[in-house]
């Protein structure tokens, strides 16, 4: 078997985490990201390339000599979880890159990949239920259909994953989690929606690293996976347990759960993210193994090791 996968969006903390797990299985791995990422593995190539403007040409370049086994489309726009900004996403921005760039890397996936290769689209929660929210989820709601459409139109061989929402180390500082450790480290305020009682359920990027690898190789064609933590919360409940963590870690002569504040609810924002994960359980038996509790000290000494990345 091929032992040749791409992954776009390489350079964010999901297309991270999947490069190193890949690497580290002996996978000879293309990554494709707008930011560069220096590392030192003979099996890895890294091509800088906007994904909003896919060049098709340049892309075929580097994967010319075909015998593809897999293709993980990483690559998303992120909802804006900046307090105070992107009220409404850019809808060009993210037709571009959650369903343009998507059905640009089908095409070259589709000529490229030997018989029995995969591509596997890393979707999320707000494409389930899409058609009724914010350009961001309508975009994503858009990318899983057409990907559908391809494989019962034209046979390719596609599968899609609807995650929960991620964390842990390498995650870009505009999300929940680090933003909170972000504002705790530089006492600055802790900015909640509303009134905090959105709910989300968390997952583990090494758990959902584990669960791609997995649907890559042995989820059935044409299918959608869901994947999810387990680990339902409320964003007040979060952050409160993050200051709690960091009140021992990192001892302040004040609580720094002094530091949340309260802030206009964004339009659309929904009150609730979870999936069911039972097919992939079943399926595939995948479950996972690190819950909120373990994963976010974990995930808080990274941070508190490495807050040269929040730059």
């Amino acid at each position: 078997m091929s032992r040749k996968i791409l992954v776009t969006g390489s350079s964010s903390g999901l297309g991270l985490a999947t490069t190193d797990l890949l690497l580290s299985q002996g996978y000879e791995v293309l990554g494709v990201d707008i930011n560069n990422r220096e590392i030192s593995n003979e099996n890895y190539t890294h091509l800088v390339m906007d994904l909003t403007k896919v060049d098709i040409g340049l892309l075929r370049k580097h994967v010319s000599d075909g015998n593809w086994f897999g293709f993980v489309h990483c690559a998303g726009t992120s909802k804006g979880s900046v307090i105070g900004d992107l009220m409404e996403e850019d809808w060009d921005y993210s037709m571009e890159l959650n369903l343009n760039s998507a059905m640009k890397i089908s095409k070259l996936a589709d000529e490229l990949m030997i018989d029995g290769g995969r591509i596997l689209f890393v979707s999320s929660p707000v494409a389930i239920a899409g058609a009724r929210k914010p350009s961001y989820s309508a975009s994503k709601a858009a990318s899983d259909h057409f990907v559908k459409a391809w494989f019962k139109t034209y046979n390719l061989p596609t599968i899609v994953s609807n995650c929960s929402n991620n964390y842990g180390p390498r995650q870009f500082p505009e999300k929940l989690i680090p933003l909170t450790l972000q504002k705790i480290i530089t006492n600055k305020a802790i900015p909640i929606y509303g009134d905090g009682s959105n709910v989300r359920d968390w997952l583990f990027v090494d758990d959902h690293i584990r669960a791609i690898l997995l649907v890559i190789k042995k989820g059935v064609l044409g299918s959608s996976y869901n994947i999810g933590g387990d680990s339902e919360i409320t964003n007040r409940e979060l952050v409160v347990k993050i200051c709690n963590i960091l009140d021992k870690k990192l001892p302040s002569k004040n609580k720094y759960s002094n530091q949340i504040k309260f802030v206009s609810d964004r339009p659309g924002h929904d009150y609730r993210y979870a999936v069911n994960s039972e097919k992939l359980k079943t399926e595939l038996g995948w479950a996972p193994e690190i819950d909120l509790q373990r994963g976010l000290d974990f995930t808080i000494d990274w941070y508190l090791q490495n807050k040269d990345w929040f730059n």
